[in-house]
């Protein structure tokens, strides 16, 4: 919902049948660079609706250009229209198919945040991260054949995004930091799984041999440290 502001600044409207789109106010222009006419809206003009600009199923040429200039005119001449009487929709324009995904956000948020820290130096995030050993990391991550969700759980714990309590309190101040298994250490991510007592009996009685679970906290930890860093 924070981006909510930029992830629609990369939405146009794609027409069909034209009525819900509104002329002067919507994005439905796609070779324009504000989405929207060039042309200064005439006063008092009664055109608002791209479907008053369609007469059965075709643009409206003369219409269009009386009301706009030249350019503008051209670029609406060359939307396509739903001869089916489709309702207009909307489609992401940073997307090959025209259909939302997280990486067209991601990419249009990419695009906002750079173009407002030109001169600046780039903002780090878990994706961009500076070393190729931490790069590498991931890459094996997301290609291990194991359950997408165990993937997930790794990167959370990575990125510090799993809701222990030492997080909690951190961020907004609410409840007890300190871990209730063992009431001695605050329940952060590397306590939780490696560090409490309760999760060392858990290691000690679980199919994999516990000096591997000690070097996966060390190795966790770097990563930790690096992502951070970078």
């Amino acid at each position: 919902m924070e981006v909510r502001g930029i992830v629609e600044k990369g939405v146009r409207r794609r027409i069909g049948n034209g009525r819900g789109t509104n002329i002067w106010e919507h994005e439905w222009i796609p070779v324009s660079p504000s989405g929207q006419p060039t042309t200064p809206r005439p006063p008092n003009c009664e055109v608002v609706f791209v479907q008053q600009l369609i007469n059965q199923s075709r643009w409206n040429t003369n219409a269009i250009f009386r009301l706009f200039n030249k350019n503008d005119a051209e670029r609406i001449l060359n939307i396509p229209i739903s001869f089916a009487g489709r309702a207009d929709s909307n489609y992401c324009k940073q997307s090959e198919r025209g259909e939302y995904t997280v990486r067209s956000g991601y990419k249009r948020f990419l695009d906002e945040r750079l173009g407002s820290n030109k001169g600046q130096e780039p903002v780090g995030t878990s994706f961009d991260v500076g070393s190729n050993q931490i790069k590498q990391i991931w890459n094996t991550l997301w290609k291990l054949n194991i359950k997408h969700k165990v993937k997930v759980f790794f990167w959370k714990c990575v990125n510090g995004a799993l809701p222990v309590t030492e997080t909690i309190h951190r961020k907004v101040a609410i409840g007890d930091p300190v871990c209730k298994g063992c009431e001695e250490e605050p329940e952060t991510i590397e306590h939780t799984l490696l560090q409490c007592p309760l999760a060392n009996d858990v290691w000690k009685v679980a199919p994999v041999m516990w000096d591997g679970a000690k070097k996966l906290e060390v190795q966790l930890h770097k990563v930790v440290e690096q992502d951070h860093r970078s």
